[in-house]
């Protein structure tokens, strides 16, 4: 059989990896797949394609399967977006400023990524940047705290939240905390291509490093600061007796949450915690849910089996990362557990929060959410005489945009963020959401609720029956595999070809919906690839390709006045049925047209 040479981009980028890479595995991985490509084999030669296609920034930094190749999680991968970072903080900052003040490490759990959080140590001590590292594994949120604490520059967390053990990545955040935008990201990712190969950085070992003055441990001084700043976070004065016969049933769901909930929880004064036994340690093979997402309600089964057997109140589960929190609480009758989506654990967190906000020398409160999220909330914070505001999809884009509006209205004060993938934010600093936070919070938004008499959904039928009910929820159509990426686009461009069919699969007159592209340009946010079907006081649809998952999702949100209990009851009934009718209709039509 006749060789065929590999494309020459691909050639050099296959040569340059194999030059680097450590592990003997991987290089054979290449080996064989370069080989078979050579020898015809047309799907090896798209698994290598695939393989050396760059990892791009998504909505919550880098993320990919751990493997072999430059669009895989390895140390070759590490080494660069840590020369990449050290290289832009060196170009934008002052040198000696740089090597001061340093960048945060931390990782959670997961394969390889304490073996990666050391390299990417090793390199930027190579580049004179001091490193702030923590002794073990840590929760993403408590990195981002430990950012402003020690007044760092940056900060390095290597997690993949909540996806398979078989995956990994890095979010990179800026000196305030929060994840870093285009101004940085795209630089960065620049410099990720430009970077010289992994064998010609200088790494410095752990010794050296020590030596220098560059390795230095985030200590318990900052440990204690983040727990104080959840105790002063508002709270009711009658709760106490109210938290303390509360039983709360917790699940880290095999990630690193465990002891910082506890503790969290038992300084609000929730004394019965109990942890889910078979999920409370960290395992990076996470072998009761292999998707460690707590948004699949299959991901909270033992910690309801617990629930019930201890009779507890209150279910709290947060996802490996610890920056998302579920919430499960009893439903009517005996042995039912209803799981909170994001929206509703949002608009009762934010109308707590905003109820018990005090206003300081006029100063409004701010509250932001995203364009997929429930504009329930922009009722909300009407009622309480709050600011609200909207981003895409994603941390950063609320942490910018609270930046953006507080820079222009000297008069506003951030007091809360959600998306509704299980985010929220409640510090005023640093602008990232925290799962451990929120679980704090909203313990004691359920034991204040409990010290009035009211059960959650109680609470949750008041929201709707003041400002409307918002019937929120979701589909999406999945792009596995070699070539996933590009059938994203063609779906894409086939809604934008075709704005009607969204309108229709709602039921909506045309003439009644303002359609955006936001890839054509909007006043209100930036370019991004994100349709948006707008019908005031009746809904909106959003769509977008996840920026974490190879999927297209569709967000959708129906509005409808009610004013009696038994109104709101017949209305979801009726909303549930007509997202389902037009679930079904418009994937059918994709699905024709594909």
């Amino acid at each position: 059989m006749s060789q065929r040479e590999l494309p020459s981009v691909l050639r050099r980028r296959v040569d340059s990896y194999l030059q680097q890479e450590p592990l003997q595995e991987y290089r054979l991985c290449i080996e064989t797949l370069a080989r078979r490509a050579q020898n015809g084999d047309v799907k090896a030669l798209d698994e290598l394609q695939h393989r050396f296609v760059p990892l791009e920034f998504g909505t919550a930094g880098l993320r990919s399967a751990m493997g072999a190749g430059d669009g895989c999680m390895n140390h070759v991968t590490v080494c660069r977006v840590a020369w990449a970072l050290g290289s832009h903080l060196l170009h934008r900052y002052d040198a000696q400023q740089v090597s001061e003040r340093g960048v945060v490490i931390a990782h959670d759990a997961r394969h390889n990524s304490c073996d990666f959080a050391q390299a990417m140590a090793a390199v930027l001590t190579g580049l004179g940047i001091a490193v702030h590292l923590f002794d073990t594994p840590v929760p993403t949120p408590v990195c981002a705290f430990a950012t402003v604490a020690v007044r760092a520059l940056g900060a390095l967390m290597i997690t993949a939240s909540h996806n398979p053990a078989t995956d990994n990545g890095v979010k990179i955040y800026r000196s305030d905390g929060a994840q870093i935008m285009e101004d940085d990201s795209v630089p960065i990712a620049q410099l990720m291509q430009q970077a010289p190969c992994m064998n010609a950085m200088v790494r410095l070992p752990q010794g050296k490093q020590r030596q220098l003055g560059l390795r230095r441990t985030v200590g318990q001084k900052t440990l204690d600061a983040y727990f104080a700043s959840l105790a002063a976070l508002p709270m009711c004065c009658n709760e106490e007796k109210h938290a303390k016969d509360m039983k709360l049933v917790h699940t880290p769901l095999h990630g690193v949450a465990q002891d910082w909930i506890v503790k969290g929880l038992r300084h609000a004064g929730f004394q019965q915690v109990h942890v889910v036994p078979e999920q409370a340690d960290p395992d990076p093979d996470f072998p009761t849910t292999p998707t460690p997402n707590p948004q699949d309600p299959h991901t909270l089964q033992l910690a309801v089996q617990l629930a019930q057997k201890v009779s507890a109140d209150l279910v709290l589960a947060n996802d490996p990362d610890a920056d998302r929190l579920a919430v499960c609480v009893p439903g009517e009758g005996a042995c039912v557990w209803e799981v909170l989506d994001g929206n509703a654990v949002g608009v009762l967190l934010a109308d707590w929060v905003l109820s018990h906000h005090k206003v300081r020398d006029k100063v409004s409160p701010l509250v932001v959410t995203t364009v997929v999220s429930s504009r329930l909330l922009s009722r909300i914070a009407k009622h309480h005489g709050a600011c609200y505001a909207e981003s895409l999809t994603g941390f950063r884009h609320i942490a910018q945009v609270a930046r953006q509006q507080a820079a222009a209205h000297g008069d506003l004060q951030f007091v809360f963020g959600y998306e509704e993938a299980l985010g929220y934010c409640l510090l005023p600093t640093p602008l990232e959401k925290d799962g451990i936070c929120a679980a704090v919070v909203f313990a004691r938004l359920f034991a204040d609720l409990r010290r009035q008499g009211k059960t959650v959904q109680q609470q949750l039928d008041h929201l709707a029956l003041q400002h409307g009910l918002h019937h929120t929820d979701q589909f999406s159509l999945s792009f596995e595999g070699v070539g996933g990426g590009q059938r994203m686009k063609q779906l894409m461009g086939r809604l934008r070809s075709n704005p009607a069919l969204l309108t229709h699969g709602a039921g909506w007159r045309q003439e009644d919906v303002s359609y955006v592209d936001l890839l054509k340009g909007c006043d209100d946010f930036p370019l991004a690839d994100v349709l948006m079907w707008d019908a005031p006081r009746q809904g909106r649809i959003v769509v977008r390709p996840s920026g974490t998952e190879p999927k297209v999702k569709f967000y959708v949100e129906f509005i409808q006045s009610v004013s009696t209990l038994q109104q709101l009851q017949q209305a979801r009934q009726q909303l549930g049925r007509r997202f389902q009718q037009m679930k079904t209709k418009v994937l059918r039509q994709l699905i024709q047209c594909s």
